[in-house]
C-alpha cells in the first residue's frame, strides 16, 4: 500500500501536490490569433476599399446618367413641340431649365440637388432645327461633369442616347463642331442651312 493516499501523521507537515509549471503557450497563442486577425483585417481592408470605392462611383454615375437622360428626353420633347428647333439658350442652365420645366417630371437640370452642379447644353445647337443634324447620334446635346465623378463626364446626344466618357474624350466630343446639312435654313450666327 502506498503512503501517498494516507492522511498526514500528526506533527509532520502535509505534503503539497506538485505545482504544475505555468506555460506561456496560451498567451502566445492568443496574441498570435489577435495579431493575425488584425493583419487579416488590414489586408481585407486594402483589398475591399478600392472595390467599394468603385461601386460607389458606379452608383453615382448611374444616378447622374438617369438624371441626364431625363433632362435629354425633356429637351427632345421641347424640340418636338417647338417646330423641331432647339431652344435659343442651350448654354445657360438656369434659362434652359425654365424652358424645359413644362416637359420634365423632375423640374430641374440640377443633377445632384444642392450641389449646384448642373447639366448644360451645347451652344452650337441654339435655334438649330433637329432635321439639320447630319449625325444625331454623334451630336452632343447636354453635358454633365462633377467633382463626384473626377475621371469622366456624361454626354447626352441628339438621338437620345447618353454616354460616360473619360474627361479627355468628353472635352473633345463636346467641343467638336456640329455637322449640319447645307441648304436654305437660317442658323444663329449667320450660317445658312436647310
Amino acid at each position: 500500500m502506498s503512503n501517498a493516499n494516507l492522511p498526514p501523521v500528526m506533527g509532520q507537515p502535509a505534503q503539497q501536490a506538485p505545482v504544475p509549471k505555468k506555460s506561456n503557450t496560451t498567451l502566445i497563442v492568443v496574441l498570435a490569433i489577435v495579431l493575425g486577425g488584425g493583419f487579416l483585417c488590414v489586408i481585407l481592408g486594402a483589398i475591399l476599399f478600392p472595390v467599394i470605392s468603385q461601386a460607389k462611383q458606379a452608383a453615382v454615375s448611374g444616378e447622374a446618367m438617369a438624371e441626364l437622360k431625363e433632362n435629354a428626353t425633356a429637351l427632345l420633347v421641347y424640340v418636338a413641340a417647338n417646330d423641331e428647333r432647339f431652344p435659343p439658350v442651350m448654354q445657360e442652365p438656369e434659362v434652359l431649365e425654365a424652358a424645359l420645366k413644362p416637359y420634365q417630371t423632375d423640374t430641374t437640370l440640377e443633377i445632384f440637388p444642392g450641389d449646384g452642379e448642373w447639366a448644360s447644353g451645347n451652344h452650337q445647337l441654339n435655334t438649330l432645327p433637329m432635321g439639320a443634324l447630319l449625325f444625331p447620334s454623334e451630336t452632343p446635346m447636354l453635358k454633365f461633369t462633377s467633382e463626384k465623378m473626377p475621371s469622366y463626364g456624361l454626354i447626352s446626344y441628339a438621338d437620345s442616347s447618353a454616354r460616360r466618357l473619360s474627361r479627355e474624350k468628353f472635352e473633345v466630343d463636346f467641343a467638336a463642331p456640329v455637322e449640319i446639312m447645307e441648304g436654305e435654313f437660317k442658323i444663329e450666327g449667320g450660317k445658312s442651312g436647310q
